[in-house]
C-alpha cells in the first residue's frame, strides 16, 4: 500500500505540473464571492464588514479580463466569536456596470472602471478583485525541488505585495488512480514578512506579521484542471502605525462556466477611468500625476471630480520624510512622517535598504483617518463629523481590507 500511495503522489505532482488551471478566452466564469474583514477592538470583540456578490469574469487576453458584479451586498458586523457566520441583514452596494482588470505577472496591475464611481466604490472593487485574483493564482508548473519526498514544495511567486516564497501541499481527494474526475486539495501558505519586491531586497516589516493560508480545490481532467473553490485567510498585526490585529477571509466558489461569444462590451473611453489596481504601491510602479497609462495614453485617474480647484497646492512647503525600511508607498511615508496634509513628489534611497520621500504640503487643512474597512460608507464623517467632509485620496498603509481616507474642509 505504501508504494501505491507514493505512486499516487507522484501522479498528482506530475499532473499539477503539466496542468493549466488558468482562464480560457471565449469562456465566462461565474463565481460566488464572500469576504469578511475583522479587526480586534476592545473587550475581546471583533468588528468589521462582510461582503457577498456574484462575480463574472470574461478573459479577452492573457492580461485583460472583463468583469461584472451581480447583487453586491455588504453589512457591518461585531462579534466575540471570530469564526461565527454573519446571519443579519445586508445592504445593497452598487459598484457600477462592467469593468476591466489589467493583469501583470498574474496579479492585478490596473482597473478600468465607470467614470461615475466614487473613491469609496473604487477602493471596494480594488479590495475584492485583488483578493480574488490573489487566491486564484495557482502554480501550474511544479518543477521545484521537493521539501520532502512526498507532495510539498516551495515556489517564489507573484503576490499583491511582491514576490514571496509560497509553500504548496497537494493531496488527491480520492484513493483511486484516475486520469479524469479526480479532485485535489492544494494548500498554499506564505509569510509576507519574507518577500521581495521586483526591485528590492528582503525588507523588514518592523515587527509586523502578515501571513496567509489558502486552500484550493481543483478538479480534473488533470491536464486541463479547473479551480472549483478557494478559501483564503490572511492574518496581520497591522501595518506601519496601526498595530491592530486584523483577519481577512475570502471564499470563492465557481458556480458555472459557459463558452461562446460574450455579450459584454465596455463603454466609450470617455466614460471610464483607469486606476492603479494593486493594494500596495510599489516604488517602481508608483503612479504620479505627470505619468500616462501605457495602454491608451490617457491621464491616470486622480479623483479630479473630488479635488475641486483648491487642491492639490503644488507650491506648498517641502520636507523630507523619515527613512523607511519596510514595504510602504511614497505617500504613506509622507503621511506617516507629517500627517494627511502631505504627499510624495519623489523618492530616494537612504540608509541600509531604506527609502525616503520628498514630501510637499499639498493638502493644507486635511487629515488622515485611522484604518477602516473598504466597505465603510463615510469614514470622514465617522471620525471628524462635519468638520472635514470631503474625501480626497487616501493611503494603503493598513492591513489588507483596510484603508485610510484623506479628509478635507468643505470648499
Amino acid at each position: 500500500m505504501k508504494w501505491i500511495f507514493s505512486l499516487l503522489l507522484a501522479v498528482v505532482l506530475i499532473a499539477v505540473g503539466s496542468a493549466d488551471c488558468g482562464w480560457k478566452q471565449n469562456h465566462e466564469y461565474n463565481y460566488k464571492v464572500a469576504t469578511k474583514t475583522l479587526k480586534a477592538s476592545a473587550f475581546d470583540k471583533w468588528e468589521g464588514a462582510v461582503f457577498r456578490a456574484r462575480l463574472s469574469i470574461w478573459p479577452t487576453s492573457d492580461n485583460m479580463l472583463i468583469a461584472t458584479f451581480d447583487q453586491p451586498e455588504y453589512a457591518s458586523t461585531e462579534t466575540s466569536k471570530f469564526w461565527e457566520e454573519y446571519d443579519g441583514d445586508y445592504q445593497d452596494m452598487p459598484l457600477g456596470e462592467q469593468f476591466r482588470i489589467k493583469l501583470k505577472n498574474g496579479m492585478v496591475d490596473g482597473l478600468y472602471v465607470d467614470n461615475e464611481l466614487s473613491e469609496n466604490q473604487v477602493q471596494q472593487i480594488k479590495f475584492v478583485i485583488n483578493m480574488v485574483i490573489n487566491q486564484l493564482n495557482v502554480d501550474t508548473n511544479a518543477q521545484e525541488q521537493m521539501v520532502t519526498d512526498a507532495n510539498i514544495y516551495t515556489k517564489n511567486e507573484e503576490t499583491f505585495v511582491g514576490k514571496c516564497d509560497t509553500t504548496y501541499s497537494i493531496f488527491a481527494r480520492t484513493p483511486e488512480l484516475q486520469t479524469q474526475g479526480t479532485f485535489f486539495d492544494v494548500v498554499k501558505s506564505r509569510n509576507y514578512n519574507k518577500c521581495k519586491t521586483d526591485s528590492q531586497r528582503l525588507k523588514s516589516m518592523n515587527g509586523v506579521t502578515l501571513t496567509e493560508v489558502n486552500r484550493i480545490i481543483l478538479s480534473g481532467p488533470l491536464n486541463d484542471c479547473t479551480i472549483q473553490s478557494s478559501v483564503s485567510t490572511i492574518k496581520s498585526s497591522g501595518m506601519l502605525k496601526s498595530p491592530t490585529k486584523t483577519t481577512v477571509t475570502v471564499n470563492v466558489t465557481l458556480e458555472s462556466v459557459r463558452s461562446g461569444e460574450t455579450s459584454y462590451s465596455m463603454p466609450a473611453a470617455k466614460n471610464i477611468k483607469y486606476v492603479q489596481g494593486s493594494l500596495y504601491h510599489k516604488y517602481e510602479d508608483d503612479i504620479r500625476n505627470n505619468q500616462r497609462d501605457n495602454e491608451n495614453d490617457r491621464p491616470v485617474f486622480q479623483y479630479e471630480g473630488a479635488l475641486g480647484t483648491d487642491y492639490p497646492d503644488k507650491s506648498g512647503e517641502n520636507r523630507t520624510s523619515a527613512c523607511y525600511t519596510w514595504f510602504v508607498g511614497p505617500d504613506e511615508m509622507c503621511r506617516g512622517s507629517f500627517g494627511g496634509e502631505w504627499t510624495s513628489i519623489s523618492v530616494s534611497n537612504c540608509g541600509f535598504l531604506g527609502h525616503e520621500s520628498l514630501c510637499q504640503r499639498q493638502y493644507p487643512g486635511c487629515e488622515a483617518t485611522v484604518c477602516y474597512t473598504a466597505f465603510v460608507s463615510d469614514p470622514c464623517a465617522d471620525e471628524f463629523g462635519t468638520g472635514l467632509p470631503r474625501h480626497i485620496g487616501g493611503f494603503s498603509d493598513c492591513s489588507p481590507g483596510l484603508y485610510r481616507w484623506r479628509c478635507c474642509p468643505a470648499k
